[in-house]
């Protein structure tokens, strides 16, 4: 069993923009910049979104991130991909967890990114794509931000007034030793 670590969870008032195409040329990747307050095994994530349309696999993507406000760079740490045509369409969402194959650790005080992609919508029309739910009016999360990454753009952008709907889950490694939150309760 796993523990909730880094998590934004309130203030649930919308969907950020539609996520389609691949980010690098055509479309839209979005995410959420979070920072984990002690060293932990990352096991699993858990985003709020619903979809349009057909979307086929989505993937969910934790990258390190650099400079200030910390923004996404490099390749990807860990890649979860889930079949995106089973999530809701309900505008309300749903929460979508991501199992990592195996644990990913982080470094306690670093930022990280989960970056959502989805390959093979597109915004023809608004014909398919991914909307992630997001605090668009109060948000009070601390510990990161919204990005995106528009590729009419092509640099990563940041919002310091929204933050997205998610939880990461894991154990942490808490003076030397790894303990399973979960366990404690």
């Amino acid at each position: 069993m796993f523990a909730r670590d880094e998590y934004y969870t309130v203030n649930d008032d919308e969907g950020a923009g539609l996520i389609y195409g691949s980010g690098e040329g055509t479309g839209v990747w979005m995410g959420q910049v979070f920072t984990p307050v002690h060293t932990m095994s990352l096991r699993r994530v858990e985003a709020k979104l619903y979809r349009l349309g057909t979307v086929g696999d989505i993937t969910l993507s934790v990258y390190a991130t650099t400079g200030s406000p910390a923004l996404p760079t490099g390749a990807s740490l860990s890649d979860i991909v889930v079949d995106g045509d089973t999530i809701t369409t309900d505008s309300a969402g749903e929460w979508v967890p991501f199992t990592l194959g195996s644990a990913l650790s982080l470094t306690g005080g670093t930022a990280y990114a989960l970056i959502l992609k989805v390959p093979d919508g597109y915004n023809n029309g608004g014909s398919a794509g991914m909307y992630w739910r997001r605090d668009g009016t109060s948000s009070v999360y601390a510990n990161g931000h919204h990005v995106q990454l528009y590729s009419a753009v092509g640099s990563w952008q940041y919002s310091s007034t929204t933050d997205l709907m998610f939880e990461t889950w894991g154990t942490s490694n808490i003076i030397g030793s790894s303990i399973n939150l979960g366990s404690l309760f």
